[in-house]
């Protein structure tokens, strides 16, 4: 069962981060979760964060896109100014 792999981390107190990764041509993403020794939470973080941005840079786009909650930030048609 999951517990068996999820159980000794929880127990030992080391930081974990899991990262989304999309899949190319597919809606569906894997994850990639990494696990520290205790006490490397800031570099665990930073690691995250370069994996994230080389991710972003193949051109995948970004890993998750936030939902628009305002009506002013969804696309609209673009109005040309009158002469």
């Amino acid at each position: 069962p999951l517990g068996n792999l999820t159980i000794p981390l929880n127990l030992s107190g080391s930081p974990a981060l899991a990262l989304p990764i999309p899949l190319a041509n597919n809606p569906l993403m894997a994850s990639m979760q990494m696990v520290g020794p205790l006490g490397a939470e800031e570099s665990l973080v930073t690691l995250g964060a370069h994996v994230e941005a080389a991710i972003e840079a193949r051109s995948f786009g970004p890993a998750t896109t936030p939902p628009s909650t305002s009506p002013s930030e969804k696309p609209g048609p673009t109005r040309q100014p009158q002469p």
